[in-house]
């Protein structure tokens, strides 16, 4: 068991950077619940910055799971209580992600933009009707 979460943790790598003063979270690779917690500790970090808004660039994300949507989840519900934003980038070529938000509905309520760049410099006030 800890040879595969040791396997697992190799195959996802999270970064905490800014755009335009919001923190943004860009995981790349596979989110699974043997990895979740590297995505939890940077979303953690990036929390507890108190912004408004909040980034979740999965654009470069192969795979999603259940932990994953959670670990989403909670951040949106973080946000949510302080009047926050969550936005997670997940364009159409990241089909296997866009979907799993899509079916699960998380789509609904936590918006999914296309690029960054769909997302206003004041991302507190972007409309979420489009995405």
């Amino acid at each position: 068991m800890e040879n595969a979460k040791l396997e697992h943790a190799d195959k996802l790598r999270v970064e905490l950077d800014d755009s335009h003063g919001v923190p943004v979270v860009r995981a790349r690779g596979e989110i699974d619940l043997y990895n979740v917690a590297t995505l939890e500790e940077k979303l953690q970090e990036a929390l507890s910055k108190d912004n408004d808004a909040l980034v979740v660039d999965l654009s470069k994300v192969a795979y999603l799971d259940s932990s994953g949507l959670s670990a989403l989840i909670s951040a949106y519900k973080n946000l949510d209580v302080r009047g926050g934003r969550l936005y997670v980038i997940a364009p159409p070529q990241s089909y296997a992600v866009r979907r799993v938000l899509e079916i699960t509905r998380v789509h609904e309520f936590i918006s999914v933009c296309d690029s960054i760049e769909a997302i206003s410099s004041d991302p507190a006030k972007q409309s979420t009707s489009d995405q």
